[in-house]
């Protein structure tokens, strides 16, 4: 009798061994790997921008959600809105680990996309929700001041 695959886990109905696939085990160093990573640099983030640690100046930037990554948690693209991009600062912080695992998060001059796992996530997340309640916010502000009543 053939063997039935349960997503990443093979089970074998006439033996007694479950065989994962190695890529559970790639992904799994990976995101130790990636947890364990330690940002001495940290930047902060803001709903409309980013200072590196240097904090020269802001490093204006839009969210949006990137691809399921693991259980319900979604990744986020944070996307530099100046021509010159992120600071080498602020793309360090984000780069890719060197390990095996195929699905990476990853940094580029313009893009950059963060893991649930990445040390640096929450931090994210929340300035991407600062931002979207503000752009919900907005209309309402927007027609308010249109009326002559304050929001």
């Amino acid at each position: 009798m053939a063997s039935d695959t349960y997503g990443p886990v093979e089970y074998n109905p006439n033996g007694s061994d479950c065989v994962i696939d190695k890529s559970i085990w790639a992904k799994a160093d990976y995101k130790a790997a990636e947890a364990a990573r330690v940002i001495e640099q940290a930047p902060l983030f803001f709903r409309n921008g980013i200072k590196d640690a240097k904090g020269e100046e802001l490093q204006p930037v839009f969210y949006t959600e990137a691809p399921l990554i693991v259980n319900s948690e979604k990744g986020i693209f944070i996307h530099a809105i100046s021509e010159a991009g992120f600071s080498p600062l602020l793309l360090d912080c984000f780069k890719a680990l060197d390990i095996g695992y195929v699905v990476k998060g990853y940094s580029r001059d313009r893009l950059i996309h963060v893991h649930p796992f990445h040390p640096l996530y929450l931090h994210v997340k929340a300035a991407a929700k600062a931002s979207a309640v503000q752009e919900e916010k907005q209309p309402t502000t927007q027609a308010a001041e249109s009326m002559g009543v304050a929001a």
